[in-house]
């Protein structure tokens, strides 16, 4: 009923109505190539422009630290020790260089916070948790908003991406925190 085809030179063995079939063919072929190539450039997350990123770490009323990342290439971090109120809160403000500026961009789209969950960590049961322990992201990008919350507890799974990004994090406040 259908007729066979030679995948050597992608076109029907037998045709019927001579040039139609081999067309067909060779349309399909070219929509099939067309695809694979256009969906998953499609489904990648793409840098980000226009953004502002912010991490924040927080002993519930007792210490807290912030990191801001912006596309403007300004950056700051901010400690506020809610323990002793004589202290104010320490912020640092700076520009980001445009290879930092790179690689935050391209850990940024790794990360894929849109498709990320809101909260992590929150269904875990009090004695298997850190419970004063809080993370916050909120991540604006090219006019889409995100706010992600995690509660410190092991087992919480988060995508690798993630954990990339808090590692060149945690090396960003070492060298200007």
């Amino acid at each position: 009923m259908y007729p066979q085809i030679n995948f050597l030179y992608l076109y029907p063995v037998k045709k019927k109505n001579g040039t139609m079939m081999k067309e067909i063919c060779l349309s399909v072929m070219r929509v099939f190539a067309l695809v694979t190539i256009l969906v998953p450039a499609g489904c990648r997350d793409r840098k980000p422009v226009d953004f502002s990123f912010r991490y924040s770490m927080e002993s519930v009323n007792n210490y807290k630290l912030t990191l801001t990342f912006n596309s403007d290439k300004t950056y700051e971090i901010g400690e506020y020790n809610y323990l002793t109120d004589a202290q104010a809160p320490v912020v640092r403000k700076g520009a980001l260089t445009d290879t930092e500026l790179e690689q935050i961009r391209t850990l940024l789209a790794g990360c894929r916070f849109f498709a990320m969950k809101d909260a992590y960590g929150f269904d875990v049961p009090a004695e298997e948790r850190f419970e004063n322990i809080l993370y916050q992201v909120h991540y604006v990008a090219d006019g889409k908003e995100k706010m992600i919350s995690i509660r410190a507890a092991p087992h919480t799974k988060l995508p690798q991406s993630y954990h990339e990004l808090l590692k060149f994090i945690g090396l960003f406040i070492k060298k200007y925190g």
